[in-house]
């Protein structure tokens, strides 16, 4: 019998990892996924036209000019006009504009109200100069097509205390940077 119960809440741990994880896990597990969502986004632009969506950056908030290319109403860019990914328009909580496309300056926000923001490897040579490169650790390059991140809770880039550093930093990544390996 208690083996079961052991079993059991393993199990739920498994499937509902936010459980006890306080009262900001949502958010976070949010966040984490919209910038999954829209890096293989950008990934099945860049299958299917050969290249990536050009906004006049290699780093850019994912604004207005970006969301029309991946949702198909930028025909120039888009010219097969394919939907790569849907996102719901932003919704008013506490004052702010969250979870979407913000109706008046059509970027894309997350749960605390702040842009997502992209790197772009505009060179085409398989990697991206690592955003977090001062950081003890962090390898100078990322070795992806492109990464996305929520600047977190604090709306600052990096630690607060050591701007542009990951340590300390509530920043959320498409992929995680570890000191010798990338993991999605």
């Amino acid at each position: 019998m208690a083996l079961g119960v052991l079993a059991l809440v393993v199990i739920s741990g498994l499937f509902f990892p936010t459980i006890g994880s306080g009262p900001e896990a949502p958010e976070k597990s949010g966040a984490r996924n919209d910038a999954s969502q829209l890096s293989v986004a950008i990934k099945a632009f860049y299958t299917e036209y050969g290249r990536l969506p050009e906004v006049g950056a290699e780093s850019v908030p994912v604004n207005r000019e970006l969301m029309a290319i991946l949702t198909g109403t930028d025909h120039q860019q888009n010219p097969r006009k394919i939907v790569f990914i849907e996102v719901p328009v932003a919704r008013e909580k506490k004052g702010r504009w969250r979870f979407g496309i913000h109706p008046e300056s059509g970027a894309w926000v997350d749960p605390y109200g702040n842009p997502y923001s992209v790197k772009f490897d505009t060179d085409y040579d398989g990697s991206i100069p690592n955003p977090y490169a001062g950081s003890r650790g962090d390898e100078r390059n990322i070795h992806q097509l492109v990464i996305v991140w929520s600047s977190g809770q604090d709306g600052i880039f990096g630690n607060p205390q050591k701007r542009g550093e990951r340590n300390g930093s509530d920043d959320i990544l498409s992929a995680i940077i570890l000191p010798d390996r990338l993991l999605f």
